[in-house]
Formats: C-alpha cells, sequence, structure tokens
C-alpha cells in the first residue's frame, strides 16, 4: 500500500489529504492499493503525456481560440473571422511582450508581467509597465468591490438604518420580525426586509454558546495549514 510505503520512510500519512488530492488529480481512490513500484510507473507514464501535450501547446491554444470566437460570434452576433483574427493579434502582442520582459530580465516567478484592459471604446488592450498595471489593478479591484454601491441598503436612510454589519437596531428587529420603519420604503423592499427574520425553529434554540476548549483549539492547529486557514477564535 502507498501508506506502507510512506510510513516506513517516517512521513506522516493523512488518508484525508490523499483522498482529497486523489479527487482533485480525478484519480481513481483504487490508486491507494497500489505498491510503490507500479506508482512510479504510472506517474512516468503520466510524464510522458505531460510533456507530449506540452510540445503542442501553441496549436492547442490556436485551437482554443478558434473556439472562443465561435462562441464569442454566437452569443453577441459578430464576425467569427474578425473575432479570430483579433484574438490571434492580440494573442501574439500578449507573446511577444512576455518574451521582451523576459529579455529584459523583468520577469520574476509570481509576478504579474502583464493585464488586459477594456478602454473607453470598447477595445481590449495590453498593459506591461509596472504603474500602469497596478492602476490597472487597483480599479479592477474598487469596481469590483463597489458592484451594491447603488442597491438600496447603501443608500440612505436604509444605509445608516442597517448599517453594514447587521448590529442596529433595525437589523435586530429585522431579525424578530417586529421591524417598522419611521420613513416611506417601497414595498418590494419591505417583502424582501420581511423574508429576513429568523425562523421561529431557530429561535426556539435559544443563545448558543460559542466557546472552544484549549483542547480542541491546540488540535486544530495541528491539523490545520496555516498559509491557508482562518484563525480561530477562543
Amino acid at each position: 500500500m502507498v501508506t506502507t510505503h510512506l510510513q516506513k520512510k517516517q512521513n506522516k500519512v493523512s488518508s484525508r489529504l490523499i483522498k482529497r488530492s486523489l479527487k482533485k488529480a480525478n484519480i481513481s481512490n483504487e490508486t491507494r492499493g497500489l505498491q510503490l513500484e507500479e506508482l512510479q510507473e504510472e506517474l512516468k507514464e503520466e510524464y510522458k503525456r505531460y510533456y507530449q501535450i506540452k510540445s503542442e501547446a501553441s496549436q492547442l491554444r490556436l485551437t482554443a481560440l478558434e473556439s472562443l470566437a465561435e462562441a464569442l460570434a454566437e452569443e453577441g452576433k459578430v464576425d467569427k473571422e474578425k473575432t479570430l483574427k483579433a484574438l490571434r493579434e492580440r494573442e501574439q502582442r500578449r507573446t511577444t511582450a512576455r518574451k521582451i520582459r523576459f529579455l529584459q530580465g523583468k520577469i520574476r516567478t509570481g509576478s504579474t508581467t502583464l493585464v488586459s484592459i477594456t478602454d473607453a471604446e470598447g477595445q481590449k488592450r495590453d498593459i506591461t509597465e509596472k504603474v500602469a498595471i497596478e492602476r490597472a489593478i487597483l480599479d479592477s479591484n474598487k469596481q469590483k468591490f463597489s458592484q451594491s454601491v447603488h442597491t438600496p441598503f447603501y443608500q440612505t436612510p436604509l444605509k445608516e438604518a442597517f448599517g453594514f454589519k447587521g448590529l442596529t437596531t433595525a437589523a435586530q428587529a429585522t431579525l424578530a420580525g417586529v421591524y417598522e420603519s419611521n420613513f416611506e420604503i417601497e414595498d418590494k423592499i419591505l417583502d424582501v426586509i420581511a423574508q429576513w427574520q429568523m425562523p421561529q425553529a431557530v429561535r426556539d434554540l435559544g443563545t448558543l454558546k460559542m466557546e472552544m476548549s484549549l483542547d480542541s483549539y491546540t488540535q486544530f492547529w495541528r491539523k490545520a495549514k496555516e498559509e491557508t486557514s482562518c484563525y480561530v477564535r477562543l
């Protein structure tokens, strides 16, 4: 068994980790029953397939662009040939930009060297300059996290009444199903507020204690990954 060989090498083995890894890699669970030699042979064959696909990456990329152009043409009723030509030109610019930055020694592992934006005319444009990339990313993040600013609960007076954390008197009254506004609210918004009240079955549970013992806290961090896990509060 795979776990047996790992244990002989004094490696820590988590069955849950192995199961998740197999699922993520789309490998059948029966693989856990293979011997180490069999696994090494399977890995060798997979590497052969990987390098074969890698050698065909350029052609596969062109095929993907053709499929994308066809999908965009069907969705937006635009000319497929013009769309495909634009996608290929964009791909060529991106490739050229990466090569130039590599020759200039500006490419580092994990860094962003190119972003694509849509300008005021609706055209796709590639950016490779550092400050412009940072500005484009900041603008994109601002737009993403401001998607709800036009909604009623981000506007006065609902914004002040409910706040952003659900800790106001109005928010507590809504959960209790007894909210009454002191100002005029559209009926459709009142219908939404009415759906927010706490179900009676949940109310009957009473106040739940959110406590964690020191032993539970210690057990959690023995298994959790510090890079990806949320902090557990006592």
